[in-house]
């Protein structure tokens, strides 16, 4: 199927990046967009398609905007005629408009969650809304449907979640605690994106976003250049320990009951 969901990055392209673990460590934003969907603004037609269900009544939705902005539009249809109520019109005229008692029908003026192109709404829009601030750049986008052309900067995005990534340089010092890069090329990109963001208008959870971190779950993968791992000589790629941790219980009770 054509569409921007066939770029979106998986958690396995991410082994693109390359580190000595002994020299570098990684540096980890990420943004998470509050309720991301919701904040999309849909023309007139295709809030019509988005009909909620049940019918309300228009003495119950008087005082919402959504109904005074759609007054001239009712006002515009006749209503259907009947003679009992309306007589003969001899004298012309529009039919007249009695609103109270009549159903309206609520539609939704955004994204719903289940609206199958809502990815590709979603993800081609934010997409657009980043590069033209300089973000996702053809040599530091990671996409399913192209080869990584970057070496030490990757960006990605997955519908709401922007995310950048650097390699940053940081020699192990024996016996001293390792110290957080300072002003990382991944932040500068983040702080250029929040930019973007409150220039639009488009709200965020900070409390779930990621700042700077050598060890953050990216795309569903957690990648680890922490300071306990990198003194191992490893810098991880692989599904959360705890997620990792549950399936072998749940592997190795398997195993045991076949056992016995």
């Amino acid at each position: 199927m054509p569409g921007v969901s066939r770029a979106l990055p998986t958690a396995t392209a991410l082994s693109v990046l390359e580190i000595n673990p002994k020299l570098q460590r990684f540096s980890i934003s990420i943004s998470d967009r509050k309720d991301f969907y919701h904040q999309f603004q849909v023309s007139r037609p295709r809030a019509w398609s988005n009909a909620l269900w049940p019918p309300l009544k228009v003495e119950d939705v008087r005082n919402l905007n959504a109904l005074e902005s759609s007054m001239p539009f009712l006002e515009s249809k006749r209503r259907r005629y009947d003679r009992r109520v309306h007589g003969d019109l001899l004298g012309g005229g529009p039919v007249p408009h009695e609103h109270h008692g009549h159903l309206v029908q609520a539609c939704f003026a955004s994204i719903p969650q289940g609206d199958h192109l809502g990815v590709e709404f979603a993800t081609s829009s934010h997409r657009s809304l980043l590069k033209s601030h300089g973000l996702l750049s053809d040599d530091n986008e990671l996409r399913a449907d192209q080869p990584f052309r970057g070496e030490r900067v990757l960006e990605g995005l997955a519908i709401d979640d922007y995310y950048a990534i650097s390699i940053e340089d940081e020699p192990l010092q024996p016996g001293l605690p390792s110290l957080p890069a300072v002003s990382s090329q991944a932040s500068s990109l983040m702080a250029r994106a929040r930019l973007a963001y409150d220039k639009a208008g488009i709200l965020g959870s900070s409390d779930k976003d990621v700042c700077e971190d050598a060890k953050a779950k990216v795309t569903g993968a957690e990648l680890d250049s922490s300071l306990e791992t990198r003194r191992l000589g490893l810098a991880l790629l692989g599904a959360p320990v705890k997620r990792r941790l549950a399936l072998s219980f749940v592997f190795g009770a398997g195993c045991y009951a076949m056992d016995r």
